[in-house]
Formats: structure tokens, C-alpha cells, sequence
């Protein structure tokens, strides 16, 4: 007798927290307000359609695109045009996540395409877990349930920005030397890519990959000419030498937002020079 065939058990993420509605067309408050950031194009790529249905819920202000395994993510991800932010389901039919992100880097470096960020979506919060999606190429680990708060502050903090950093308000002009001009744009990518590396390890307690790091970022920065994040990598250092959570964690973000902000601007003469 066949045996019956068993439903793949789904992962929810969590149902929409209640909005306050936005005021209509004419309706007191609406006219003469500010028009918000313009939406973002993601990707979304998860087989649950429960779950598709929610992102869509809580991004509803940005363009979708959905796909329901990793082949077909990564199809649209080489053929459809520029996305701001992939979102990565890892459990999925066809080709799971880990292996889509893989095809989808792969893919950058081969046609010369700048990284677009992915962040992935699981069921599991381990640590090997969050190193595996990282190892892959995601910038960045939600695990199952992911509420819409949580979810949005990611996005904000991962999609490609829309406008150039020397337009946005805060921006950190930086004046170096022309003779760094071949090498402290390598120098900020290799921070950058320190900043998920960062984020798992506060999230898997690894004290040792937080003081390593912040003991090399420290020695580096002012070398190319960054001495606020010398200055950063210092306090993660003895943050994480004290186990201080909170501080390791300030830290972290203090760097992501440095090098958010930061435009660099070149030809300025070195000390001693004409």
C-alpha cells in the first residue's frame, strides 16, 4: 500500500503588526507632505506563498518580484535587471538558497556587476548556520519568524542606496592623500565585508573573531587614512576582550554607519609635498 506523501512542513514568518492608515487624497494632513524615499526593487525568493504573501504585506511600498525556488531567482536576478536587495529563502525546491547566492555572485564577479546585498531567511539561528548563508555571500542572516519591524530595519540598512553618499544628508567627507586613491577603496570593501562577519559573531558570542578583528581593524585604519575607524576597531577590541555585549554591539554599528556615510575625496598633497 503507497504510503502517503507528507505536506513540506513551512516556517510562518510573523503576521503584520497593525499601521496607523495613511490619510487619503485631500484628507487632512495629506497635502504638502513630504514625498517618502522612492521604493526600492527586491527580489523575493521563497517557495512558501504564506510567506511571500507577508513580505509583500510588509514591503508593500517597494516593487517585488517573486520567485518560488532558487533557479528561478537566480534566472531573474541574470536577466531581469538591477535589483536593490535580493531577499533569501535557503530552504527551497530546485536550487536552495545558499547555492542561488553562490550563482548570483559568481555571476557578478564574472560580468563585472557591483555586489547587490542579500540577506537570507531561515529557520535556524545557529551560529554554523548564520556562517554558512554568510560563507555563501548574503550580507546578512533573519532567521524565521521574522516580525516587520525587524524585517524593514534590514532592508533599510542593507538596500543599495539610491542616491550618491555625497548627496545624502550626513554624509563624512573624507580628504586623502591622491596616493591612496588605488587602495582606500579596496580598504573600505574589506571593512564592509567584515560587518556580517562581525554581526555573527556577536550573535554567536565568538568574543575572540570580535577582538581579532577589531585588534587588526584598529592597527590598519589610520595607515590609509581612516582614524575614526582605528578609532572604532579599538573600542570593539576591548569590548570584546571585557565580554561587553552592548558595546561590542554599539560598536559594530557604529562601523556600518561609518561606512555608510563616508564619500572620500582625493588630491590632497601628503605632509612635505608640494
Amino acid at each position: 500500500m503507497p504510503r502517503p506523501l507528507r505536506a513540506r512542513e513551512e516556517t510562518p514568518l510573523s503576521l503584520p503588526e497593525p499601521a496607523s492608515p495613511a490619510p487619503l487624497s485631500g484628507a487632512p494632513g495629506a497635502a504638502g507632505a513630504a514625498p517618502g524615499p522612492a521604493p526600492l526593487r527586491i527580489l523575493l525568493a521563497e517557495d512558501s506563498e504564506d510567506n511571500r504573501i507577508l513580505v509583500r504585506s510588509f514591503l508593500r511600498d517597494h516593487r517585488l518580484d517573486e520567485a518560488a525556488d532558487g533557479a528561478a531567482a537566480v534566472r531573474m536576478f541574470t536577466t531581469g535587471g538591477r535589483y536593490d536587495l535580493v531577499l533569501m529563502d535557503v530552504q527551497m525546491p530546485v536550487m536552495d538558497g545558499l547555492a542561488a547566492t553562490a550563482a548570483m555572485r559568481a555571476w557578478e564577479r564574472e560580468s563585472g556587476t557591483a555586489p547587490t546585498p542579500i540577506v537570507a531567511f531561515t529557520a535556524h539561528g545557529l551560529p554554523e548556520e548564520i556562517k554558512r548563508s554568510l560563507d555563501a555571500g548574503c550580507n546578512d542572516h533573519l532567521t524565521k519568524p521574522v516580525r516587520k519591524a525587524t524585517l524593514v530595519r534590514a532592508v533599510e540598512r542593507h538596500a543599495r542606496p539610491t542616491e550618491p553618499a555625497s548627496a545624502k544628508e550626513g554624509a563624512i567627507r573624507l580628504a586623502l592623500d591622491e596616493s591612496l586613491r588605488d587602495l582606500a577603496p579596496g580598504y573600505l570593501d574589506n571593512r564592509h565585508a567584515d560587518v556580517p562577519r562581525l554581526a555573527a559573531a556577536l550573535a554567536g558570542g565568538d568574543w575572540e573573531t570580535l577582538r581579532v578583528v577589531g585588534h587588526n581593524v584598529k592597527g590598519t585604519g589610520a595607515g590609509y587614512g581612516f582614524d575614526e575607524i582605528s578609532r572604532i576597531g579599538a573600542a570593539l577590541e576591548q569590548a570584546a576582550m571585557a565580554r561587553d555585549a552592548a558595546q561590542a554591539a554599539a560598536s559594530v554599528d557604529e562601523l556600518r554607519h561609518y561606512l555608510a556615510a563616508v564619500v572620500l575625496d582625493f588630491g590632497v598633497a601628503a605632509a612635505g609635498e608640494p
